[in-house]
């Protein structure tokens, strides 16, 4: 039998309910109105926020979805307590206490009201679908201290997977995970769940006395199921998995698409001592089954294509890295590495700004920390110079053994994100290294300040990170434009890649982009130019970063005049008036050797005789020429008008 070493390493977890401060004073006038119009008497403690909209659903539909919270009896002799800091005998009385008050104000309860009631067993609540008669009973019981509204809430994860840059649809730029699997060292994985259905591909168990089979090690189809729930901490692999590649209806992981190896590392503990601050039995992790753990899956690699792997578990506090001191480890590491599978592990969850835990302290891991969804650093998570990468992880809405989903928080929520991240990253660049891959997270990450150690540390950004690791490439045609005066309907042509953004504008007022001015992937922009009554004309369309020109050409000119002499006899003074259209510049050739560039010029003839009189009339889309005929009656005949040819 293998020698081990157990150290003081367990899961990062640490539980957060969600807590409203948020005093209604319409609810509570609300309350005070309606209980005073009925004369009731309510408990002196009796608070509702939320009556004033709680009454209105009731008034409107006829009843209304509430949740009551019940009072601890004297006899308790204490508040009712989150069953995490009790002991098991202490939970279970609790327990006991609350299933009594629930069993007394629901035998006040009509038959239909407890068609539609949700008992609670570890907390002091009860819910219900209730009409204003039995609002009634519940306003006056000495055993309900406080009633709120049970809303429709959006789940946690659905906040934190768009945080890191998911698009409407949850994937990133459109790459979910696909072809690519995470390996989940952990508690094991309930692979029946619904949100992890079909997901679990591999399975192992390194474990003193938690493997399936009974023995220390078990691999194939089972090994890497969750431990009993009974035990604390088990639910644990089956929450991480599903923040690294769950999917659901509405709301999934990070890498959707991905698929999960589950390899259950931990052992169970049954003795206070053993388990620390945690009530036994619980679980911990052996270095020397871990790292088994981390040879599985160097030994399963070509069987699939992993990203990386997740680590949701530590101890002890380092503030330097401890590479000499878990060589093991590093050995481990460095192994999948080489071959391009990140080793991600969890921070801790100490509240330390100085240290991380053991084995983030690896130089070659990925270390994780916990930010909230406010994007501050949350209190509990350790940080120190040697911290990687950030990731969401308070209140993470995620699976739990048996069908169930809750909220959990730690930096062990954090660290699947990440690992999560990686499968998507892969699976647009199979071939990305781990320091590839790396360096685009943090480059392209949301960076925070630790305000405990001023310490700034980049929190992941995925939907930047996809960009960035395969730039788009975009190809415009045609990459000019040559368009008559008459103007019309136009079109350009734009190749990228499937999940390549761009948008299509123009400055120019003659340019009106009717269609295409934005969209993802490949795409035809219709632009359409108005007539132009004068001189050619360019403009620009910027597409995607690049500036087609747009190049128009103008109305040629039409050359005429007209003459009105100012005396009859010889010499006499013929005034011209040009009647050309759209033209920029003249030339008249008077047809008697003398010439002029003015617009409306006056000439003086010293002689009898018949001139023919040439106007050229010009712009830039070209020369238009006239000829007409003057002679000493001033009498002015057109003879040719015609466009000069270049």
């Amino acid at each position: 039998m293998l020698s081990r070493r157990l150290l003081s390493i367990g899961l990062y977890l640490a539980i957060s309910a969600p807590i409203c401060t948020n005093a209604a004073v319409d609810g509570k006038s609300a309350l005070s109105s309606w209980v005073a119009g009925k004369g009731l008497v309510t408990a002196p403690s009796l608070e509702s926020p939320d009556f004033d909209k709680i009454l209105a659903k009731v008034k409107v539909s006829g009843t209304g979805r509430i949740i009551v919270r019940l009072k601890e009896p004297k006899t308790l002799g204490r508040p009712f307590t989150t069953e995490g800091g009790l002991s098991p005998e202490m939970a279970e009385s609790q327990r006991q206490v609350i299933d009594h008050i629930q069993s007394s104000l629901m035998s006040r309860l009509s038959s239909k009201t407890l068609k539609k009631t949700k008992q609670y067993k570890h907390i002091p609540f009860l819910a219900m679908e209730v009409d204003e008669v039995e609002l009634e009973k519940l306003v006056t019981s000495p055993e309900v201290d406080f009633i709120e509204e049970d809303i429709p809430v959006p789940l946690s994860l659905a906040e934190s997977i768009p945080l890191i840059g998911a698009s409407a649809d949850g994937t990133f730029s459109g790459f979910s995970g696909a072809g690519q699997s995470v390996a989940i060292l952990d508690t094991g994985v309930d692979s029946t769940h619904p949100f992890l259905a079909g997901k679990v591909v591999d399975e192992a168990c390194y474990s003193l006395n938690l493997c399936p089979n009974g023995q220390t090690s078990m691999t194939g189809t089972g090994a890497g199921r969750n431990c009993d729930t009974s035990i604390n901490g088990c639910f644990h692999g089956t929450h991480v998995a599903g923040i690294a590649a769950g999917e659901g209806i509405g709301f999934s992981g990070v890498a959707r698409d991905s698929s999960i190896i589950a390899v259950q590392v931990f052992s169970r503990f049954n003795t206070q001592t053993e388990c620390g601050g945690v009530s036994p039995p619980c679980v911990k992790s052996y270095t020397s089954d871990f790292v088994y753990g981390l040879e599985r899956v160097f030994d399963i690699r070509s069987n699939h294509n992993i990203a990386a792997v997740n680590m949701s578990l530590g101890g002890g506090l380092y503030n330097t890295n401890c590479d000499n001191t878990a060589q093991s480890v590093k050995a481990a590491i460095d192994n999948l590495r080489s071959v391009g599978i990140a080793t991600i592990i969890a921070s801790g969850n100490d509240g330390n700004s100085s240290s991380i835990s053991y084995p983030a302290c690896v130089s070659t891991a990925i270390s994780v920390g916990a930010t909230t969804k406010l994007d501050t650093i949350a209190s509990y998570s350790n940080s120190s110079s040697l911290l990687t990468l950030l990731a969401p992880g308070t209140s993470i809405f995620s699976s739990f053994p048996g069908n169930q989903y809750y909220y959990a928080s730690g930096t062990s929520m954090a660290t699947p994100h990440v690992a999560g991240a990686w499968a998507v990253i892969k699976s647009e660049k199979p071939t990305a290294t781990v320091d590839e891959i790396q360096n685009a997270l943090v480059s392209t990450g949301i960076f925070i300040e630790d305000g405990r150690n001023r310490i700034t540390k980049p929190r992941i950004n995925l939907g930047s990170a996809v960009t960035q690791i395969t730039p788009c490439v975009y190809t415009v045609s045609p990459t000019s434009a040559s368009i008559v005066s008459n103007g019309g309907t136009n079109y350009l042509s734009i190749a990228c890649g499937k999940y390549c953004s761009w948008i299509a504008s123009s400055n120019d007022s003659w340019i009106t982009l009717t269609s295409g001015t934005s969209g993802i992937g490949n795409g035809t922009i219709i632009f359409s130019v108005a007539a132009n009554r004068g001189d050619s004309r360019t403009g620009t369309i910027t597409v995607a970063g690049y500036t087609i020109t747009v190049m128009q050409q103008g109305i040629p000119p039409i050359a005429n005049f007209t003459a009105t002499a100012t005396r009859a006899t010889a010499p006499f003074t013929v005034n011209f008036i040009d009647q050309s259209q759209a033209a920029t510049s003249w030339h008249w050739d008077f047809g008697d050797g003398t010439s002029s560039n003015e617009q409306n010029p006056k000439h003086n003839y010293a002689t009898r005789g018949n001139f023919q009189v040439t106007l050229d009339a010009t712009n830039a889309s070209g020369t238009s020429r006239i000829i007409k005929s003057v002679n000493n009656f001033i009498d002015i005949t057109s003879i040719i008008n015609f466009l000069l040819e270049d």
